[in-house]
């Protein structure tokens, strides 16, 4: 779960950046150390050129996509743990709303609780 915070707090880094330029990317970096005070680490998980990305105040247009394109690999991964029930189709993009609601539930606990996360068989993944 924790790398999925990670791929998720980078994908919807690259989407406030895209979209709503250096304010968005504040906005985004407040809600990070809002979730640190709560005892949470969103980016513990992430690999070393996710914290190059985002640490860097060189970031271009192209950078910011590469990453985007995260929620798409966070969908599958998600998928493959049963924390999204279907998958969409290659011609369409991922739902990232849902994948948002699944890591709120997570950032509160309750999947635990609830136990939600069910993985999906091998023959299903294949």
């Amino acid at each position: 779960i924790g790398r999925i915070m990670a791929i998720v707090s980078t994908g919807s880094h690259a989407f406030c950046a895209l979209n709503f330029g250096e304010e968005g990317v504040e906005t985004w970096w407040k809600q990070i150390h809002d979730m640190e005070e709560d005892g949470f680490e969103p980016l513990k998980n992430c690999v070393q050129e996710e914290k190059d990305y985002l640490f860097s105040k060189n970031n271009e247009e192209n950078d910011h996509l590469r990453f985007f394109w995260q929620f798409e690999e966070c969908n599958v991964f998600m998928w493959s743990l049963g924390l999204i029930k279907n998958m969409s189709f290659p011609s369409e993009h991922c739902e990232v709303v849902k994948m948002l609601e699944v890591m709120d539930l997570f950032y509160g606990k309750q999947i635990f609780l609830t136990g939600r996360g069910e993985g999906r068989s091998w023959m299903k993944l294949m």
